[in-house]
């Protein structure tokens, strides 16, 4: 779907989950409506079997860079109950930047726990995720 958001035609498609993560080139998608009455909209592409790839290295990985990331920061660990609220803060603040966004300062936010702990979110938060693109990163 984002391929046609992108009004491409061939792309490669990322899919991180959990534990693994896949890229699955696809090319020549066509798109059509398959019911007026339900207004549904089909997706026919061709993925490129051979060079499809699954890495184990996902969600999960970048849920641990973020913990590396705070316990460095704290001089401390982070306990197991504290796990939780390391994976929220992934999914609330945590995104890819462009290249065209790679300049820009991104402001230091806060979550907070429903214990009252405080969490600093800043810039090396935020863009964690992009340790599933540049491993050296980890």
């Amino acid at each position: 779907m984002i391929i046609k958001a992108c009004n491409l035609n061939t792309d490669i498609v990322l899919n991180c989950g959990h534990e693994v993560s896949a890229a699955v080139p696809v090319y020549e998608d066509q798109f059509f409506r398959s019911s007026d009455r339900f207004n549904l909209f089909l997706f026919l592409g061709y993925a490129i079997q051979n060079a499809t790839e699954s890495l184990d290295f996902a969600g999960s990985d970048v849920t641990d860079y973020i913990i590396k990331i705070i316990d460095e920061r704290n001089n401390g660990s982070i306990s197991k109950n504290e796990h939780d609220q390391v994976r929220i803060i992934k999914e609330r603040f945590c995104k890819i930047i462009s290249s065209t966004e790679s300049n820009i300062s991104l402001p230091e936010r806060q979550h907070v726990s429903p214990d009252g702990k405080v969490y600093r979110v800043n810039e090396n938060i935020i863009r964690s995720p992009e340790i599933l693109f540049n491993l050296n990163l980890h």
